[in-house]
């Protein structure tokens, strides 16, 4: 699994320690939900632990699945021991966010892990900037970060406070930087341009997922996780989380500042390799509208042949007949000539019984 796409790859893995430490400190057996996803993955992260699925669109490969709303979750409330909840909530619209957090409040037993993008400018500019190249490259727009657009980045501090009101204990932290998203996710287009780069790809998810992360603040992190729940979880090493965890202290949104790191440099680089995509598809293009102009006239050539061989074909097929009937005559004439012969050979004979 861990040369899976590094944006997914540091959502799951990270849920998935958090709910080993869980079971390795003394919570058995758990229950779980994963909430809004379809792909098994925190099934494979997790080696072996059952989990339930919940989505409203189904997948082929979706196991222990049940179809529903994130507004309206089927299950009664404490029944889920922990619930997970990886990059829902920019899915759905503001004013709809507070409805889950407190369907996942109400069912949740002991612990409920959150993950969502953070609204901050440099995750806003790096998904317009990735927006506008995917919609150059394929001429249609991404339906993930058009929701995102549509519905707006997540506020940690929001999510955090409204937690608050029901869980005893909460921690947030900041993971993933946005600059291993915006190259990750460039270097898995560009190369999904080019044939027979799977093992290529492989190998950069690889590097990617393997490369240790310094610890993380808002404005470096393209990821916020929370970890909340009624009941103490247990002391996690911020290293092995990848991230920058707080404390249980409140955390309003006077202390989440404006991003202080400037991305204005990185995007110029960026749009200058964006360009030169642009430039390459350009050429590209260009190549296969040639290709397709000689196809046609290739096409047409072989249909100016054809008609001519369609016409030699009659003309053949003319002179076959007429050979035919020529033989035929000559058959006739033959038939004929037998006859006179065999008329004046029998005339003879009748002469010569006469004399």
């Amino acid at each position: 699994m861990i040369g899976i796409a590094p944006d997914k790859f540091n959502r799951f893995v990270l849920a998935a320690r958090y709910i080993e430490s869980l079971c390795q400190n003394g919570l058995n057996r758990p229950r779980i939900l994963d909430l809004g996803s379809n792909e098994n993955l925190l099934t494979y992260f997790l080696n072996g632990y059952p989990v339930i699925q919940a989505d409203i669109v189904a997948s082929p490969s979706a196991l222990n699945f049940i179809k529903c709303s994130a507004e309206s979750i089927p299950f009664p409330d404490n029944s889920i021991d922990i619930v997970v909840c990886l990059d829902v909530l920019e899915h759905v619209h503001a004013s709809k966010r507070n409805r889950i957090l407190d369907e996942i409040i109400r069912i949740t037993a002991h612990s409920t892990i959150l993950a969502f993008p953070i609204a901050h400018s440099n995750n806003t500019t790096i998904e317009l900037l990735f927006s506008e190249l995917w919609e150059r490259l394929y001429q249609a727009p991404n339906e993930f970060l058009m929701e995102h657009r549509k519905y707006g980045l997540v506020n940690p501090s929001g999510v955090i406070e409204h937690l608050k009101k029901s869980f005893q204990h909460n921690r947030l932290f900041f993971t993933f930087p946005w600059q291993f998203w915006l190259l990750s996710n460039l270097v898995e287009r560009y190369l999904g341009m080019l044939s027979k780069t799977e093992a290529i790809k492989e190998s950069l998810n690889q590097l990617f997922n393997t490369v240790p992360v310094r610890s993380l603040d808002i404005t470096e992190a393209y990821r916020a996780f929370i970890i909340a729940g009624h009941k103490q979880y247990p002391p996690i090493d911020e290293q092995w989380f990848y991230g920058k965890m707080s404390s249980d202290e409140e955390l309003t949104s006077s202390n989440i500042v404006e991003p202080i790191i400037s991305a204005q440099t990185a995007l110029e680089q960026l749009n200058v390799y964006a360009r030169d995509l642009e430039n390459k598809l350009k050429k590209t293009t260009c190549e296969l509208e040639k290709a397709n102009h000689q196809n046609e006239r290739f096409k047409q050539e072989l249909k100016q042949y054809g008609q001519t061989l369609s016409a030699d074909y009659d003309a053949l097929e003319k002179y076959a007949l007429h050979l035919e009937n020529t033989i035929l005559n000559k058959d006739n004439m033959i038939v004929d000539l037998q006859e006179q012969l065999t008329n004046l050979l029998t005339e003879r004979k009748n002469r010569k019984f006469k004399e």
